[in-house]
């Protein structure tokens, strides 16, 4: 009886040990397609970051002139009395659009592993840490676009309040305008016929108080100081940690 009994056990404890093995097998196999699951995510997480790398380092040199016109303009408005200026010449120098174009981050990887849950599967917990910074960055920049944007469009609105652009042909003179901003001439703008035709409206600034102008120079500086934390502080932060976990996916997950 003693000696079926033992049999038995051993028995029941090879069938255990089979299923335990079996449940180990099907984990180890679980895994390993997972794995190649995240895998595959990150791989296409590289090349979006590289997108946003490439998009944000374009931005980069956008905001840098922006910055650097901004500069010449407080310049040009630096120490003239109301009367030194004319408004055709104050229209050409401050005319030029304050914003810039919104980022297009490319997010559809990123937003295929959180939805399918694969975020969790990343082992390494610094990339997965980097990974979530980095968005948390990308968020926070959207709502710096907001805030900026709104800012640009506070500075537009008060140049229309110091100048008068209502000149019979502003569509003409805006599109020579900006054939002189792009050509980074302006001697294209002066020397042509629209130039002319607008001075013998002999148009004079919508304000009498130097004070008006100052408040406009006062928000440049403001407007300006924004601008140069994102292009001097922020976009090359968001560069760096999108090159690091870049570097740190081709070393982990590298073929």
């Amino acid at each position: 009886m003693g000696k079926y009994f033992k049999y038995a056990i051993g028995e029941i404890l090879l069938v255990v040990i089979g299923i335990l093995i079996a449940l180990q097998i099907n984990i180890w196999n679980e895994q390993k397609k997972e794995q190649k699951i995240v895998k595959s995510y990150l791989k296409n997480l590289v090349v979006d970051l590289n997108e946003d790398i490439k998009m944000t380092e374009n931005l980069t040199q956008i905001i840098k002139y922006k910055v650097l016109y901004i500069d010449k303009l407080a310049t040009f408005f630096r120490n003239k009395e109301i009367n030194e200026l004319d408004n055709l010449e104050v229209f050409y120098e401050a005319y030029d659009t304050y914003g810039y174009r919104p980022f297009t981050w490319y997010k559809s990887t990123i937003d295929e592993i959180k939805n399918s849950g694969s975020l969790k599967l990343i082992k390494n917990d610094s990339l997965r840490k980097q990974i979530n910074q980095y968005y948390a960055l990308t968020d926070h920049l959207d709502q710096d676009f907001i805030n900026d944007s709104e800012g640009a469009a506070s500075l537009r609105s008060s140049l229309f309040n110091i100048v008068n652009t209502n000149y019979p042909n502003r569509k003409d003179l805006i599109d020579t305008l900006n054939l002189s901003y792009r050509k980074s001439d302006k001697s294209i703008f002066t020397n042509s016929r629209v130039y002319k035709e607008a001075k013998k409206s002999n148009f004079k600034l919508l304000t009498n108080d130097i004070n008006d102008i100052h408040v406009f120079v006062n928000n440049l500086f403001r407007y300006n100081g924004l601008l140069n934390v994102r292009y001097k502080s922020e976009f090359p932060r968001l560069i760096k940690m999108g090159k690091n976990i870049i570097e740190m996916i081709e070393n982990e997950y590298n073929d």
